[in-house]
């Protein structure tokens, strides 16, 4: 069985006003690799003790603008960034999740597999992250 991750509701928990991840909701399944990784190609970012991971470019991870701009954002706010593969039982035990969409831009996790992720509400990381990414997209 593969991971479910669920995004924020729209207009209830980011606090954030015209932030990017207030004004839609998403969901989506992220993808289990060998030997386990969590994947969805190269837009799942998590973070543990204020660090953003996301799994390194592969084979299976392609690069994207988005996922460019994501990085670039967090080294512009001092976060630093582990280009790591993690399981789907990191992934629960994190921090926070996001996933970054062209669409969508950076669209917060709130549940994985089921699993509220911290609170259940985006975290201060994505939120910062989401504002520093609208600085590219305006």
């Amino acid at each position: 069985r593969q991971p479910c991750c669920h995004s924020a509701m729209a207009n209830r928990s980011s606090g954030v006003e015209g932030n990017a991840c207030r004004r839609r909701a998403i969901s989506t399944i992220s993808d289990v690799s060998p030997p386990a990784f969590v994947s969805s190609g190269s837009a799942f970012f998590a973070v543990f003790a204020k660090k953003l991971q996301t799994s390194p470019l592969s084979a299976n991870i392609l690069p994207s603008i988005t996922r460019m701009f994501v990085i670039k954002a967090a080294k512009n706010l001092g976060i630093e960034v582990i280009e790591k593969s993690f399981t789907p039982a990191k992934a629960a035990s994190a921090d926070e999740l996001f996933i970054a969409v062209t669409t969508r831009d950076i669209v917060p996790v709130v549940r994985f597999d089921n699993v509220p992720i911290k609170d259940g509400a985006p975290g201060p990381c994505t939120k910062a992250l989401a504002q520093e990414f609208l600085k590219f997209t305006r």
